[in-house]
């Protein structure tokens, strides 16, 4: 069985939603989490293993960024 999986562009707002919930969940601030989730270039999943590995949301921002 062939299956294809399609992915929502960053930039659709519900896909930048869920991501920004994601980050809140995991105590990223409003402001980082925002520029987080809106960015194309980042990786939510190694944001989350930075976040949950205890770097300060603002050194994991310059990191991804």
């Amino acid at each position: 069985m062939n299956t294809t999986t399609i992915a929502a562009p960053v930039d659709d707002p519900h896909v930048e939603l869920w991501r920004f919930e994601r980050l809140r969940a995991a105590h990223c601030p409003p402001d980082v989490a925002m520029t987080l989730a809106t960015s194309r270039d980042v990786d939510l999943h190694r944001a989350l293993g930075l976040l949950a590995g205890g770097c300060p949301p603002e050194t994991a921002q310059d990191i991804l960024l």
